[in-house]
């Protein structure tokens, strides 16, 4: 079966990131994407966007991963500042 559509969850911080990426990786889909916009506080993407690995090539897991990102932070007279990094 050929998957042609995006699918994506909207990610605000790390809570919405536990909750909201696995069930998106559950997912079938040509691509999985987040938005973070606006990204409200730090987020760890680092066990979402590579494929697991203990350190033995033998024992790789190729999972379901996010690909693609979209980040952003407020605009207006109160927006609430946003680090890049």
């Amino acid at each position: 079966m050929q998957l042609n559509v995006w699918i994506g969850v909207s990610v605000e911080n790390q809570k919405g990131a536990d909750e909201r990426i696995p069930l998106l990786l559950q997912t079938p889909a040509a691509l999985r994407f987040l938005s973070g916009e606006p990204f409200m506080g730090p987020v760890d993407l680092k066990g979402w966007i590579y494929p697991g690995w203990d350190g033995d090539i033998r024992r790789a897991i190729l999972a379901p991963q996010v690909t693609w990102a979209i980040v952003g932070g407020e605009r207006g007279p109160f927006a609430r500042p946003m680090h890049p990094d």
